[in-house]
């Protein structure tokens, strides 16, 4: 009898641990296999066996029901998203194997189709910022194009801004609204802040404390808020911590330059501070020594120190400064150029230095309008009828009309200047051998 009672027990347990058994059974076959999405990840998606083990971590997919996954990366290959672009997005965000196509993927690649980023463009945004996928298009996305759209006024504009700085789309566009109005109240056009906007906008996200002072110290300066020089003075002043400035007006003033030569410099082209130390000692040790300009020559001209470190070929160590601010200068003949070249240096007598702040003379033809502006000049200057000026290159850039007003027919009746200098030929503000 208790032999029977004995094997009923045992028959009893046996059958609850079975029943226990099937159940961890049943429960592990239902969950997803990490192995199964490390296969998936690497075979279906093409990511690195590493990437694959660490993605599979966060993500875990059924090997009975990979319909959704499979149909994700359907869609993204029809957005135009080739296969490394599909690597490297599941990479940085494994997640998006699981989105819904028709309530989040397919309506914000619509919206962002519809508005500019077709084509290739789509992926690459998705590239910059995967973190648009993650964000709301009715709450978040659509209003902050919008936001952007009102003071950018195009889509062709704001798709480049948002090229430029993807994080645009995915911010909180309130936190610009402050600095943008501060600035606009200080007087600058909606048209510069747009711009700012546009080019800039991280300037727009500093402490609005902070951009009060940089525009109080930049308006001390003499900027005017209505110019370009404006914006851009107080982007590079807001962009640096007080010691990085002091620490580049030193390096400057242990180049030789005073602090009112800095400044100055600054109000001409604020981008000169805004170079590492070592890349303004680099640009002055070549321009001194190789190009052996007068450190004056650059102080006069700052925006030497924008362009990287060129080999000088015959003197022509201004090349790329020419190219930056006058870029038809390069459409003329060598033969032009090399005279134009000759008369200025030669004749005129100024400096290579002097030349590179005003590369816009190469436009000029020198016998139908340079020689005989230059021969005026110099029978004034002859006759103490002006003060002789090393450098009045602004008197050839006057219209034929304001040069004549100005230096011909206001002496003519008393010196007869038109006689001296046999008159003026018809003067062209470009010569025609291009």
């Amino acid at each position: 009898m208790e032999f029977k009672n004995l094997l009923s027990v045992l028959r009893k347990r046996f059958l609850a641990t079975s029943a226990t058994l099937s159940t961890i059974a049943t429960t592990t076959n239902a969950s997803p296999n990490p192995s199964f999405t490390v296969h998936f990840l690497v075979n279906s998606c093409g990511l690195p066996l590493e990437v694959a083990i660490s993605a599979s971590k966060t993500l875990k997919l059924d090997q009975n029901n990979t319909h959704n996954p499979e149909s994700v990366l359907r869609f993204l290959k029809s957005h135009k998203f080739d296969d490394t672009q599909i690597a490297n997005l599941i990479s940085k965000s494994p997640s998006i194997l699981r989105s819904r196509i028709s309530t989040n993927l397919r309506p914000k690649f619509q919206f962002l189709v519809e508005n500019g980023f077709d084509g290739e463009r789509l992926p690459k945004l998705i590239m910059q910022n995967t973190f648009i996928l993650r964000r709301s298009l009715g709450s978040h996305i659509k209003p902050t194009y919008e936001f952007l759209k009102k003071f950018l006024k195009t889509e062709e504009r704001v798709v480049s801004s948002v090229k430029r700085a993807s994080w645009l789309l995915t911010s909180d566009p309130a936190k610009l609204v402050p600095n943008m109005e501060l600035l606009i109240r200080e007087g600058v056009p909606d048209e510069r802040v747009a711009h700012l906007l546009s080019s800039q906008p991280r300037t727009l996200m500093h402490k609005v404390e902070r951009l009060v002072v940089c525009i109080k110290t930049v308006k001390e300066l003499g900027l005017q808020p209505s110019s370009a020089t404006f914006t851009e003075a107080v982007r590079i002043m807001v962009s640096m911590t007080e010691s990085t400035w002091n620490k580049k007006m030193e390096t400057f003033k242990e180049l030789g330059w005073s602090e009112y030569d800095i400044i100055h410099a600054f109000i001409r082209c604020p981008l000169c501070l805004a170079y590492s130390e070592e890349k303004i000692r680099r640009a002055m040790d070549f321009y001194l020594k190789t190009m052996k300009l007068e450190l004056e020559d650059i102080i006069s001209s700052p925006m030497l120190l924008s362009f990287s470190k060129v080999p000088c070929s015959e003197g022509f160590g201004f090349y790329y400064f020419c190219i930056y601010a006058c870029p038809i200068c390069l459409a003329y003949s060598e033969v032009k150029v090399r005279r134009a070249m000759d008369f200025y240096l030669k004749t005129y007598e100024v400096g290579v230095g002097r030349y590179i702040s005003t590369p816009r003379l190469i436009n000029f033809s020198i016998e139908g309008r340079i020689l005989p502006r230059y021969l005026v000049l110099m029978v004034l200057f002859s006759m103490g009828l002006i003060e002789h000026d090393n450098k009045p290159f602004w008197m050839f850039y006057q219209s034929e009309t304001a040069f004549l007003d100005n230096y011909v027919f206001k002496y003519v009746d008393e010196y007869h200047i038109c006689w001296k200098c046999k008159m003026l030929p018809k003067q062209r503000q470009f010569d025609d051998d291009i």
